[in-house]
């Protein structure tokens, strides 16, 4: 999932959006979501809608995903990896 947790939360659709994505990854699989750094420049959606790593978790865990890390990808990107329970 690339660049679209932000845009889900701002809609308030991240429930069913996941609810559908697990649905289609077998138990143990992989999910990965890139987001834009939590700073306050370009490019990127603006600073509010911004999803720092810590909040990408909270929403992931609450879904029933076990954080498995995250990276830096680029300068204004981050790459985190969570395993289906």
């Amino acid at each position: 999932m690339a660049t679209i947790m932000h845009i889900l939360m701002r809609e308030k659709t991240v429930d069913q959006a996941l609810s559908e994505v697990l649905r289609v990854v077998k138990p143990g699989g992989r999910i990965a979501v890139v987001e834009f750094h939590k700073k306050d420049e370009a490019p990127g959606p603006p600073f509010a809608w911004r999803l720092a790593p810590e909040e990408l978790e909270r929403i992931m865990t609450g879904h029933g995903l076990d954080r498995l890390g995250w990276i830096d990808v680029g300068p204004h990107n981050y790459l985190a990896l969570f395993r289906c329970r």
